[in-house]
């Protein structure tokens, strides 16, 4: 007997409206459901938008604050080598004096009271031994050169090197009058090539018993490492640095253009392993991500660049979802990050 007939139309009506109604029902729930869903995908991404815009804002402002601080420590050294210099010399006229007075009424020979005070101030050293004190003569001869013991007692107006003669004569026209000063010139090194100079910071004073002109000086190279070297020692040891993932780390860079040795790890308390270490642009993360080709890149283009990857927290072994911001310091060509 069919199923369809004038006995079964009311079944079928109403078995028609239920399904009708649980398809509208399923239909208008679904959209809601996808509508939802889709809201809450864009608000979930205007919330990560905005969280990762703070991120980023605060990582660029701390990273430059650091940069401020490297910058006013590099300044105020510079300031304190300075006073540093002309104390150390201050220090060595006064031993000078010292043995002048102390002597010129018991000694009639002058020449044995200079060889005092000569082999007095040369046995000083400082700056880890680099440092060392000089006397040159009114007639311009060296009386005390601890670099070259064998221009002591040279004139040096006989010379030929010229560079050798114009400083001498500008050393003494500042010791003249007003009777000390700075000077900054290029002067070769120990040990090095004499054909090579370098920038040099140099105080001389006046020692009129003698006629004498007493000095030391520092070449801006080694002022400048000893800087650097005091920042990033105590970069490394700021044990609160260690204990937060946010820790700055700095690279001093090679290369820009990256490569196998692109770079030297200074700076990175979460790493000591790799202090002192040359690093590669094609290091992955734990993802496989050559996350330092990425950030090279961003320096290259814009000086600056934001970079997420995956590395090992601070003090764990644990891997994490990382964003760092790296800007470039081109004062020392260093990387600094956080």
């Amino acid at each position: 007997m069919p199923f369809i007939n004038e006995e079964n139309i009311g079944k079928i009506s109403f078995i028609s409206s239920i399904v009708i109604i649980v398809l509208l029902t399923s239909t208008l729930g679904f959209v809601f459901i996808q509508n939802t869903y889709g809201k809450f995908q864009k608000d979930y991404q205007l919330v990560e938008i905005d969280y990762m815009t703070d991120q980023k804002d605060q990582l660029r402002s701390e990273v430059n604050k650091q940069i401020k601080r490297i910058n006013a420590r590099r300044q105020i050294d510079e300031v304190d080598i300075k006073v540093d210099i002309k104390k150390r010399v201050y220090e060595a006229h006064a031993i000078a004096r010292n043995l002048y007075l102390k002597n010129s009424e018991n000694i009639s020979s002058s020449e044995e009271i200079k060889s005092y005070i000569r082999e007095a101030l040369r046995a000083i050293r400082f700056n880890n031994g680099k440092g060392y004190f000089f006397i040159w003569s009114g007639k311009g001869v060296p009386v005390l050169y601890p670099p070259n013991t064998d221009w002591e007692g040279k004139n040096i107006y006989i010379n030929p090197e010229k560079y050798k003669i114009d400083l001498f004569n500008k050393i003494f026209s500042i010791t003249k009058d007003p009777g000390e000063g700075f000077l900054n010139y290029s002067w070769h090194k120990p040990g090095v090539n004499e054909q090579e100079r370098f920038d040099k910071i140099t105080f001389v004073k006046y020692f009129e018993p003698y006629d004498w002109v007493i000095g030391s000086g520092d070449y801006l190279d080694n002022m400048k490492e000893r800087i650097k070297d005091s920042i990033i020692y105590q970069l490394n040891q700021n044990d609160d640095e260690l204990k937060s993932p946010g820790y700055i780390f700095i690279y001093k860079v090679h290369d820009i253009n990256g490569g196998d040795d692109f770079a030297t790890m200074l700076v990175n308390p979460n790493r000591p392993d790799l202090l002192g270490k040359k690093i590669s642009d094609n290091y992955k993360d734990a993802k496989g991500k050559m996350f330092r080709r990425e950030m090279i890149q961003g320096i290259r283009d814009n000086g600056e660049a934001f970079v997420t990857y995956h590395y090992k927290k601070p003090g764990t072994e644990e891997m994490g979802k990382k964003l760092s911001y790296f800007k470039y310091y081109p004062e020392w060509d260093w990387i600094v990050a956080k």
